[in-house]
């Protein structure tokens, strides 16, 4: 299972998963399918095939709040983003505070969701998954200094009051 979905060609998974694969396989290592599909050059039709087939979307890989949707908000990959929430992915699972850190725990895919840059194409995505947090009343948080820090890298708005919805 692992070395199929690494593979760009998504023939060979769905095989798999139709004679008994286990959507929820993990690697030795405790890596889940979905983040072995992901990080091996992000092969989406093998996400998609793993989600369909029953692949916990909202299980964590290694680290809480570690799951395929904050993969794909953390690089503004809302298109994606958007299908996973579709199917049932939580953005508002938290990430816990540091050890040792006064800061409360960060909802970091709804933050993304929000306030991450990404390309034009990606636009009316990102404004998509804006929609469907405002359609569940997942209110927009303060943004986070390490995506204010981005914006401001990349030319764009890092005032909150000067960044509309889309």
């Amino acid at each position: 299972m692992i070395y199929a979905v690494r593979l760009e060609d998504p023939a060979f998974l769905p095989l798999l998963l139709k004679h008994g694969g286990d959507p929820n396989t993990r690697s030795s290592g405790g890596e889940s399918l979905l983040f072995q599909a992901f990080i091996n050059g992000n092969q989406w039709k093998n996400v998609q095939q793993l989600v369909e087939a029953g692949a916990k979307v909202n299980e964590n890989n290694l680290g809480k709040a570690d799951t395929v949707l904050s993969w794909y908000t953390a690089r503004g990959g809302f298109d994606a983003a958007y299908w996973l929430l579709e199917h049932g992915a939580d953005p508002t699972i938290s990430a816990p505070a540091a050890s040792g850190s006064s800061s409360p725990a960060r909802q970091m895919m709804v933050e993304d969701i929000y306030w991450e840059i990404t390309t034009p194409d990606l636009l009316p995505w990102q404004k998509k998954c804006q929609q469907w947090l405002i359609a569940r009343n997942i209110p927009r948080p303060p943004m986070p200094e390490h995506i204010r820090k981005k914006r401001e890298a990349f030319g764009f708005p890092t005032r909150e009051e000067d960044i509309p919805l889309l």
